[in-house]
């Protein structure tokens, strides 16, 4: 795989054509973004952290898969890296404004449903956090 360019995953946001491609160690699946921006609070071993400004898409992936890169195939056959994978979350849309709100398991909350998404950190935080200067 050439990666041709980097981030973009917000503008992938709704659009049910442009998919993220997550290329794990057990999984290769891909699915829409339908939220970019992301905040989620989890925690894991009882520590707690937040991710922020994250994406959350459909695609399908599992235990072991952390890490992996998320991609986007454009139709001129370029691909884009868009970040990495970071876990599967269960969240649903918070009424009065629709904000996404982390679940820990699968529940429904009045008018609102609980959704699986995968959750990966985006190049753009990449980029920023190690204080890359490249692309």
């Amino acid at each position: 795989m050439t990666v041709g360019g980097y981030g973009g995953a917000a503008g992938l946001q709704g659009d049910e054509d442009k998919q993220a491609e997550i290329v794990g160690l057990y999984t290769s699946s891909s699915g829409p973004v339908p939220h970019a921006g992301v905040t989620a609070a989890a925690s894991f071993g009882g520590a707690s952290t937040t991710f922020t400004n994250h994406a959350a898409a459909s695609y399908l992936a599992v235990k072991g898969d952390g890490g992996s890169p998320v991609i986007h195939a454009g139709d001129d056959g370029s691909t884009k890296l868009l970040g990495l994978h970071a876990g599967r979350m269960y969240m649903y849309n918070a009424p009065p404004d629709d904000r996404l709100v982390h679940q820990t398991s699968p529940h429904t909350l009045g008018d609102s449903t609980t959704y699986q998404f995968a959750l990966f950190s985006t190049w753009e935080n990449i980029k920023r956090d190690l204080a890359l200067s490249w692309p």
